[in-house]
């Protein structure tokens, strides 16, 4: 899946869409990738620095196309949803834009329910951890 087919599926659009592709996924999971984290123009710099903490952005982008993809096969649509925890982020460098490799995105599945995911994530490139994590996502409905 290129990125092209990504975007289609998600609600961010143009630059904000971060993920470039689609490694695997099934039901328990998605790996992703991404190369644009050394973009002179990249939506997320702050004093033309890529914090690692964007690696959130990147997770949680993952987790959409996740729910996407999952809703696409079974047919169904796929309610909004808001990241309202992070938790156990572990940040082990300090920006992504001094990393040259291409970014690889995991985010599993680790507890779910109609409403409300948590997933656990962890970005890697040429196999050294970026950053890792838990995200959970919730439906605007469990949150009135």
């Amino acid at each position: 899946m290129n990125r092209d087919q990504i975007e289609s599926l998600m609600p961010q659009k143009g630059r904000m869409m971060l993920l470039d592709g689609l490694i695997r996924f099934d039901a328990d999971g998605i790996v992703c990738s991404a190369h644009n984290h050394r973009a002179d123009d990249h939506p997320l710099l702050s004093e033309s620095r890529l914090s690692s903490l964007a690696g959130i952005e990147y997770a949680a982008q993952s987790m959409a196309l996740h729910g996407a993809l999952l809703a696409q096969r079974e047919n169904r649509s796929l309610p909004r949803g808001l990241v309202g925890l992070m938790r156990e982020i572990e940040c082990y460098v300090d920006y992504l834009d001094d990393i040259e490799g291409e970014l690889k995105i995991h985010a599993f599945r680790i507890a779910f329910d109609t409403k409300n995911l948590m997933y656990k994530f962890e970005i890697f490139a040429d196999e050294r951890i970026l950053i890792k994590g838990r995200l959970a996502v919730f439906s605007p409905k469990s949150l009135s």
